[in-house]
């Protein structure tokens, strides 16, 4: 197999990988919307608590998103984000 053949064999999986990963990313974006607008009720409201709670949630969103854009490759088990 030549160099030419990997770039394009490495072109077409992460193409796959993209279009598999498109119904997971729109989930995920339109989860953490979700949360941002019940987040911004809850600070509204003055639920203070329960806005700091949905910001956890959110924050916990962020690195799945960047993984499903292909940011961030999945730690093995036990590692951290950084």
């Amino acid at each position: 197999m030549t160099e030419s053949d990997t770039m394009q064999n490495t072109k077409n999986n992460n193409r796959t990988n993209t279009i598999n990963d498109s119904e997971s990313l729109l989930q995920l974006l339109s989860e953490r919307l979700l949360l941002w607008d019940q987040q911004e009720e809850a600070q509204a409201a003055g639920e203070w608590h329960q806005a700091l709670a949905l910001e956890q949630s959110i924050r916990s969103i962020s690195p799945r998103i960047r993984q499903a854009m292909g940011l961030l490759v999945p730690l093995r088990q036990g590692g951290s984000e950084r």
